[in-house]
């Protein structure tokens, strides 16, 4: 199960298996997660495509699939920190308020799909779905935010919530995000396991 493939084929075969995943594992990968995406926006460069089938998973180790421009990919570097990109695209189901009513975006759009696979790590299942384009739309423009099931902390839940605000303002950044008490901790214990372990 966490040997190889994308974390979308980890996630259905978990699906299969009716069994959510523990909080410790989650913590897990979205640490990975938060680490990867600092990393390219310390650097100016929104990934614009983040979802599970962009991440793959080797003996438990998480890598964020980035294509850059002149690749044909969708990834896209800011000239600076408030340069806005405007252009439409993404996978519909990870996309931001922003991407979809095309009033620019900039990295936040990027935390908002993060949020979305933070949910689907979690729950199993898509965070926002709908059987038509315009249902979808409808749901991340002007619908609630789904919550985590109910086996998850609340610290968590609160985390996620945070990430898919409607306002791309109010979006903590990855580095803020990993500076976040609870956030924080778990980066402590997992740094010092690996200390230990070597």
């Amino acid at each position: 199960l966490l040997q190889g493939g994308d974390l979308s084929c980890v996630i259905r075969e978990r699906q299969n298996s009716n069994k959510l995943f523990s909080e410790v594992q989650v913590l897990e990968w979205f640490i990975q997660l938060l680490l990867g995406v600092r990393y390219l926006h310390k650097r100016l460069v929104l990934h614009r495509d983040l979802k599970a089938s962009n991440i793959f998973l080797k003996d438990g180790t998480l890598k964020i699939v980035v294509i850059v421009p002149g690749d044909f990919g969708v990834s896209r570097i800011l000239l600076g920190a408030l340069d806005f990109a405007s252009t439409f695209t993404g996978t519909p189901h990870y996309m931001s308020p922003e991407v979809f009513t095309c009033s620019g975006y900039n990295s936040k759009s990027d935390i908002w799909s993060l949020g979305c696979v933070l949910y689907e790590i979690c729950a199993l299942d898509l965070a926002f779905d709908a059987r038509s384009w315009v249902k979808l739309l409808m749901k991340i423009v002007h619908g609630p935010s789904p919550s985590l099931p109910e086996s998850f902390s609340e610290e968590l839940n609160h985390i996620l919530h945070r990430m898919l605000n409607k306002d791309p303002m109010v979006r903590p950044s990855a580095a803020e995000i990993l500076k976040l008490p609870y956030v924080a901790e778990n980066v402590k214990v997992r740094s010092l396991f690996i200390l230990t372990s070597l």
